[in-house]
């Protein structure tokens, strides 16, 4: 995924993003929140995202800014 539209994006798409953005420690408390099913499902569309772009990081730390 070179160029993401991040408008088009779904949720879980977007909460891969947060993770990626938030660091490896962070990421794995929040991911204690989530069941086995979904962990993996989530680390499948984190997987997608090799790079993320400064300006689409700044955009997901908007959107999920009310949640850290």
């Amino acid at each position: 995924m070179a160029d993401i539209d991040y408008a088009k994006l779904n949720r879980q798409q977007k909460l891969a993003l947060f993770l990626i953005c938030i660091g490896p420690q962070s990421a794995a408390a929040v991911m204690k929140q989530f069941d086995d099913t979904e962990a993996e499902n989530l680390c499948r569309e984190m997987a997608a995202f090799p790079m993320v772009p400064e300006p689409i990081q700044k955009q997901v730390m908007e959107e999920f800014s009310g949640v850290v």
